[in-house]
């Protein structure tokens, strides 16, 4: 499928609507397979291994306007369970946080794009190509 193929879903929606049922219709589901719950009221999905959190958050762009913008990017974060425990006894102090890797998906090395690098845009990218090219990062980088 080329990515010059105009092929769109849910184009009448507003742009915030749109991006979540297309990831609620096309892409909860092949993660689910690997764990991950999907959160749509909180655009992320998330998934415990061992003792790591996984956790995948679509951000979507303030400029987003009806079919003429509808834009967004992912969030990769994995946190560590037991870090704020750790950190408290070697350094005798809670750390900011329990992150311990946070990258936005156009940051991440092996991240392969036919759409170069930067944020998705379902009004002018063939969605299905989008989703298509999600699904398989997530599974090579993410899983």
């Amino acid at each position: 499928m080329d990515k010059t193929d105009k092929v769109k879903i849910h184009a009448d929606l507003s742009p915030g609507e749109r991006i979540s049922l297309i990831f609620e219709e096309y892409i909860a589901q092949p993660l689910s397979l690997e764990g991950f719950k999907f959160y749509k009221s909180q655009s992320k999905f998330k998934r415990d291994v061992g003792p790591f959190s996984q956790q995948i958050n679509i951000s979507k762009d303030k400029w987003n306007r009806g079919d003429e913008t509808c834009a967004f990017w992912l969030i990769l974060f994995v946190y560590a369970k037991d870090y704020n425990k750790w950190h408290q006894l070697y350094y005798n102090k809670l750390p900011m946080n329990d992150i311990i890797f946070a990258e936005s998906h156009y940051h991440i090395p092996n991240w392969t794009s036919k759409f170069g690098k930067g944020k998705y845009d379902f009004s002018v990218q063939n969605n299905l190509a989008v989703i298509e090219e999600v699904i398989l990062n997530l599974k090579k980088i993410a899983i």
